[in-house]
């Protein structure tokens, strides 16, 4: 008769362990920028916007 309950009480405890691995880990929380600093460019606006901009077409907002 206790064996199922053991069972249920396993069960819910990988779940609540996956759960919060998946979330301390994989989710955004998890993430730091150090994880992202070789990943990308250096993006220098002064280098990248110093020519002429050109609009061709309509720019809509204020």
């Amino acid at each position: 008769m206790t064996e199922p309950l053991i069972f249920i009480a396993v069960g819910l405890g990988l779940g609540l362990l996956l759960t919060f691995l998946r979330r301390r880990l994989g989710e955004f929380h998890g993430q730091s920028p150090s994880d992202y600093v070789d990943s990308f460019p250096v993006f220098d606006l002064r280098l990248h916007l110093r020519d002429e901009m050109i609009c061709e077409g309509v720019i809509f907002g204020p």
